[in-house]
Parts: C-alpha cells; structure tokens; sequence
C-alpha cells in the first residue's frame, strides 16, 4: 500500500526500512496489482494463487518423486488444509498471503521440475526466487546444485551445463545481497534475539506445549516407512536433495547456539527445514499410495487380513492431512512399524527412524508436556485457533481437476 501511495504509513518506524529490504517482490507487486483493484481483491486473489501454486508444485513434486501420478493426488490430500511448517515457523500459505509463501511455491515447483528432468527451468525458477525471496531462493539453489551433481551422470553434462548457467546468471545480481549489510556486532545479536529469535535459535522451539520438534520426528520416520515400502524413482537423487536441509539445520545448530556467527545467524539456515517436510510429504505420499494399492488389492482377492492394514493407513494419512488429527501420529507411526514389521517390510534404517522418532515423543512429553496422544477436536481447527483454510480447499479442488 505505501509503494502505492507514498503518502500512506509515510511516518512508520518499519515502513522506513523498506529501501534496505532485498529483493523486488514488494515494488514488483505494487505495479502488477492494477490501481483500479482493492487491496482487499487483490489480497484475496494472490492468496488464492499462492495456495494453488503450492498444492500444483507439491503434486508435481510428489508424482516426480514416485514416478506415478496417484502420488501425487495423495499429495495433494496432505497438503490442503495448509498446516504443515518446517522449523524455525516457516509455514505455507494458509495464515494469508506472504512473500514467502510465494517463495516456498515457487522453490516447490523448482524442485519438482527436477525431479521431472527439467534441469534448466528449475535453474531458472531458482535463479529468479533468489531476487522475490533471497533466503529460500538460496535454499532451493543450494538443493538444485546438489541434485543436479547427482543426476549429472545420467542427464549428461550437456543438459546440465546450460542450467548452471541459467541459473548462475540470473542469480549473480542478487547473491551479494545476502552477505552485505553492517552492524553485526553484540547489539546486532541481541535485537536479533528479540525479534527473530524463533527463526534462529533452536532452543526456542523446546518449550512447554510446543510440538513443532517431535511432530517433525514422526513426519520423518512416516517417510522412512514409506520409503522402505517402495522407495523414490531415483533414490540417490532424492537423497542429495535431503541431505542439503539437514546439513544446514545441523550447521545452524552450531553456529547459532553454541558458536554464533552473525552471518549465519542472518541467513536464517533452518528456515530451508520447510522444504525438507515438502521432501518428507512427497515421499510419504509415495507410499500411501503403494500401501494403499497393495491393501486393496489383498482385499479383493478376499484377504480380510488386508482391514488392519487399511486402517493403519487411514489413521497415518489422517494424522499428516489434518490439523486436528496430528496428535494421532504418534501411534500411526507405532501402528506402521510394527504392521511392516510384521509382514517383513521394515529395513533396519526405517526401523531405526521410528524408534528415534517415539523417543523424541516420550522425552518432549516428559520434559516440555507435549502429550503422548490427543483425541481429534474438531476437523480443520488447529491448536493455533487458525480459521478454515477455505481458500486451500477451493485450490485443492482447481488443483484436483487441471494437474496433469
């Protein structure tokens, strides 16, 4: 609005630090929304256009991923109701319109291209996010070099070398961005500890109530069951797409609560954790649709066995597709592993995940009072008090009848 019209918020303290924001998300939006459209309109639009972005990348990603496009349906099913964040509160777009919802679509549908052998537009959606949203335009970069250095032996050189390019290209101009500035001294730190303490500091996310740390456990071991019941298309390429969140996380750890580096402190690093639960979704949805399938299709050859499976697959997706059911993860995730188990479907890295995962639930019970097992309280209404994500579910619906 004040981009608009000056004369709006002229006098505002925050306002004022607009000029030294990076990045032409905020000037680009105030001259591709017509004068003639009400910020209201325009507010509702671009939300509605966020939100199908993401559900469109998050299928995409998903059907990629698996090579089938049933996932990414499921897909689609996980992410509608908007709930799911990364680390450090990055969420989604349900809470309303945000840069960085934009940026988490756009980085989404980056990933997605590639795992769709699209090297050079995935290079080139990066490359461009890196000016609308530098830190998760940084992310998604970081994630598209080290995919591409893993599929660099089956796309060949010649693919890959012109995305690099593409991408280098587009994103030189705005890489200094993201280490120039001043200041970062003890005061620096401090205001930082004020103000964007969550983003930063992993302590902050271990407090009474808060299960934002065990909740991505059990996200993680569900997606190491699923992986062991049918595993990505290409298994070394999406590992070296999950493994650059979790070495940032890691390096953020260290050098935030035990050696602070301003530098690291200002690029946010777990901030890149949102799109690793994209990653953890998309392989989840891999293999409720592989269960899914296998379930059915033992109960139609009349095996009544398949019911206990079925059920189990039910509470799993009902624990990750909404709100009011993610306090049933837990015992999902028990249920599942010993079900694999049972059949002979439980690799020991899986098993291993799981077993990690029900103890960080028994010690955030024990140490910060995040209960064991909550019964469903209402069937889009989260712990936040966030209001029905309507404009999800209409984009899911859009999403549900176009994607290919």
């Amino acid at each position: 609005m004040h981009l608009r019209e000056p004369a709006l918020f002229a006098g505002d303290d925050l306002i004022a630090t607009l000029a030294g924001y990076p990045g032409l998300f905020f000037p680009l939006l105030a001259r591709l929304v017509p004068a003639a459209v009400s910020i209201e309109t325009a507010y509702r639009a671009l939300h509605l256009g966020t939100a199908f972005l993401t559900l469109a990348a998050g299928a995409l990603l998903a059907g990629g991923l698996a090579g089938r496009r049933r996932a990414g349906l499921v897909m689609l099913a996980l992410l509608a109701a908007g709930h799911h964040r990364g680390l450090s509160e990055s969420g989604l777009y349900a809470l309303g319109f945000t840069h960085t919802g934009v940026g988490v679509a756009l980085g989404a549908l980056a990933l997605a291209l590639a795992l769709r052998d699209r090297p050079a537009a995935a290079f080139l959606i990066a490359g461009a996010l890196l000016h609308l949203h530098a830190l998760l335009g940084a992310f998604a970069g970081l994630m598209l070099g080290a995919w591409s250095l893993a599929a660099l032996r089956r796309l060949g050189l010649r693919r890959m070398l012109p995305a690099w390019l593409l991408g280098a290209a587009l994103a030189a101009p705005a890489l200094w961005s993201l280490g120039a500035g001043g200041g970062f001294d003890e005061a620096w730190v401090q205001l930082v500890e004020i103000r964007s303490a969550h983003h930063v500091f992993p302590s902050t996310w271990w407090r009474s109530g808060d299960p934002q740390m065990p909740r991505l456990a059990v996200l993680a071991a569900l997606a190491g069951l699923a992986w062991g019941l049918r595993p990505p298309r290409r298994p070394r390429e999406t590992l070296a797409l999950l493994a650059v969140p979790v070495l940032l996380g890691a390096a953020g750890a260290v050098f935030s609560e035990w050696i602070p580096v301003p530098l690291v402190l200002r690029l946010q690093l777990f901030r890149a954790s949102v799109f690793l639960v994209l990653l953890l979704l998309a392989l989840l949805a891999n293999g409720i649709e592989a269960g899914g399938r296998l379930a059915l299709t033992a109960l139609r050859r009349g095996g009544i066995v398949a019911l206990p499976a079925l059920a189990v697959l039910a509470a799993a997706t009902l624990a990750v597709a909404l709100p009011s059911f993610a306090g049933l993860g837990p015992a999902a995730l028990l249920a599942a592993a010993l079900l694999l188990l049972r059949h002979g479907r439980l690799p020991w890295p899986a098993a291993l995940g799981a077993g990690a995962a029900l103890v960080a639930v028994a010690v955030a019970a024990v140490r910060i009072d995040v209960p064991l097992f909550e019964s469903p309280r209402g069937l889009f209404a989260n712990a936040a008090g966030e209001s029905p994500p309507w404009p999800a579910l209409l984009a899911a619906a859009f999403g549900l009848a176009l994607l290919p």
